[in-house]
């Protein structure tokens, strides 16, 4: 499996993020089950960001997909030496 920028991103935020948790069970601040459930809530804001921004990234991708396919469509058009239709 392929993992884009954007998610490789996310994920070192992710790990970036347990830092924190990590250093406190070892201090001895925060007990291993603690610091479990604060590490699963970490993965699960990590999965909801990368479904968004996936979402987002392929949304504007086919909005700029759309565009592009309807400028090459009026540039062949006009090259026809046909007038472009107005309405």
């Amino acid at each position: 499996m392929r993992a884009g920028p954007l998610r490789r991103l996310i994920a070192g935020f992710g790990l970036i993020t347990l830092l924190p948790i990590a250093w406190m069970v070892i201090n001895g601040d925060l007990s291993p089950a603690t610091a479990g459930i604060k590490a699963a809530i970490v993965l699960g804001v990590v999965l909801v960001v990368c479904r968004i921004t996936d979402l987002v990234v392929s949304a504007a991708a086919h909005s700029l997909e759309r565009r592009a396919v309807a400028v090459v469509d009026s540039a062949n058009a006009s090259s026809d030496g046909a007038a472009p239709k107005r309405s």
